[in-house]
């Protein structure tokens, strides 16, 4: 049986949708950069201070500036 992953809903549709910039990374030789990207993206969107099976709103999601300098951690 094929494990289905651990990402649903938007975790997952966020993840997907990154997949054909990082295949570009890969054979432009800069998927490490790409990687780091999407992890803050993701972390972003996803932090790790709401529970898995809370899904932030589209309204929340949509507030979220990418290009923001990300917080200094304290």
């Amino acid at each position: 049986m094929v494990n289905p992953g651990a990402f649903h809903g938007k975790r997952k549709l966020f993840l997907m949708g990154e997949r054909e910039d990082y295949a570009v990374a890969i054979k432009e030789d800069h998927a490490a950069e790409q990687l780091a990207d999407v992890m803050r993206w993701y972390f972003k969107c996803f932090p790790i201070s709401i529970p898995d099976d809370v899904e932030p709103s589209d309204e929340e999601l949509s507030k979220i500036n990418d290009d923001a300098p990300d917080p200094e951690p304290a």
